[in-house]
This record gives structure tokens, C-alpha cells and sequence, in this order.
């Protein structure tokens, strides 16, 4: 991976945490947004601790995407909820 895509990921990844703070989150259709958001950006990733990140907002907000990205990571026991 080359120092800009890094740069780009933690971007993403910095907006999505800016995201996740606000109140948006809250509205149902603002929700579903946020999950397909973060769902998109959980595909994107080709490392561990991103995907693992991503998991753990997915959980955190109650997301509708966090089954389906437990699936694909299969690292239930290794996370600490």
C-alpha cells in the first residue's frame, strides 16, 4: 500500500469517527447511510486493525451492517464484546 492510500484510509477512517459524534447518527434514514458508509469503507480495507476499527463502530452505534462484517472478519472470539 503506498503512503497515499494510507493517508487516504486514515482520512476516511477520521471522518467516519467525526461522523459517529454527531447527532445524524441518531436519525433512522441518517443510520442506514452511516452503515452502508462504513460497510463500504470495511470492504475497502486490507488490514486487520482497520477492519477490526470499523467492527468496533459498527458495534458501538448498533449498526445493521456489524453481523455481516463479524461474518467476513471472523474474529468473534478475538474482540472484546
Amino acid at each position: 500500500m503506498t503512503h497515499q492510500q494510507r493517508s487516504d484510509r486514515k482520512v476516511t477512517k477520521d471522518l467516519l469517527n467525526i461522523l459517529s459524534k454527531t447527532t445524524l447518527c441518531r436519525d433512522g434514514n441518517t443510520k442506514k447511510v452511516f452503515s452502508r458508509a462504513i460497510r463500504k469503507a470495511f470492504d475497502a480495507t486490507d488490514s486487520r486493525e482497520e477492519a477490526e476499527t470499523l467492527v468496533v463502530l459498527a458495534h458501538k452505534y448498533n449498526l445493521s451492517c456489524l453481523e455481516d462484517m463479524l461474518n467476513d472478519l471472523d474474529c468473534i472470539p478475538e474482540l472484546p464484546f
